[in-house]
Parts: structure tokens; sequence; C-alpha cells
């Protein structure tokens, strides 16, 4: 991420923080889940009650603004260079993520938001990877020691 950061500005210095935040969210959600507020099924309602699941609660609403933040700081630097369909993708997936991530508050316990969580999950997971690893932020930059352009990243 340091490599591919680009230029200094929003994207440049605060993408890596926010990569950075994510994965730490990532590392917190792996406290183990309590039953709680009818998880799994049969579970009596109620908040979480132990420091983990306390946790496990709190850390989505730090790290999913993360990522959809993300989502969109690539989007623009993509459209800045006029990828458009990496642009396009970035920003969707941070769109629909974002709908996806709101709509298990609005419709709890609806099985239609939990799945399309899920997807929304994958979707995100699907666009991670190419876009951090073959399609870095400075898109006109090489990475150290290479003498011309990725193979990988000109098909961005």
């Amino acid at each position: 991420m340091h490599r591919a950061r680009g230029p200094a500005g929003w994207g440049g210095t605060w993408v890596p923080q926010l990569v950075g935040v994510f994965g730490a969210g990532m590392v917190a959600a792996a406290f183990s889940a309590d039953p709680a507020d009818s998880f799994p099924p049969g579970t009596p309602l109620g908040p979480p009650t132990s420091t983990p699941e306390m946790v496990r609660f709190l850390v989505p609403g730090v790290t999913f603004p993360a990522l959809i933040a993300v989502c969109f700081a690539f989007g623009r630097r993509f459209a800045a260079a006029e990828r458009r369909g990496w642009a396009a993708f970035s920003m969707v997936t941070g769109a629909l993520f974002l709908v996806a991530w709101i709509s298990i508050f609005a419709m709890q316990g609806s099985q239609v938001a939990d799945v399309t969580f899920a997807l929304a999950i994958a979707l995100v997971l699907a666009w991670t990877h190419p876009t951090t690893l073959f399609c870095p932020m400075s898109l006109g930059t090489r990475p150290a020691g290479e003498g011309s352009p990725s193979a990988m990243c000109a098909r961005c």
C-alpha cells in the first residue's frame, strides 16, 4: 500500500490509513461471538453483555465506513486516471456495500437483508483483491525495481 498510494492528497494520505483501520477491525472481529439479540435463532432478544460481544458489536461501526470510504477514494482515483471501468466498479461496490449494511439495520432479522449483506461482502472482497494488488493508487508510477509498467496493472 505504501508504494501504491501515490501523491499526497486525500487518497494518498487517507487510503492506507483507512485500509489499516479496516484490517485492525477484522482482527478485532475475531473475538468469539456470544449468543445475543436472537442470534442464533432461539436466543432471547437483548443487547450484547460481554466485553468480547461489545467489541464485535462496535467494530463494524468503525471498519465498514472506512472500507466504504476506500471504495470511493479508489473510484475517484481511477476516474482521474480515466479508468472508467475500475472507477465504476469501485464506486458501485462502495454504494452497494453501504446500502446492504444499512439494510441489515432497517430490516432486522430479514433473511433478504442478511443474504444481501453476505453478497455485498463477497462483492467487496472480489473488488479488494484485484484493486489493491494489481491497480495501485498511483496508476502512473511503477513499483520499485520494475523497469516497465506491470503487465497486470496495464489490464486494469
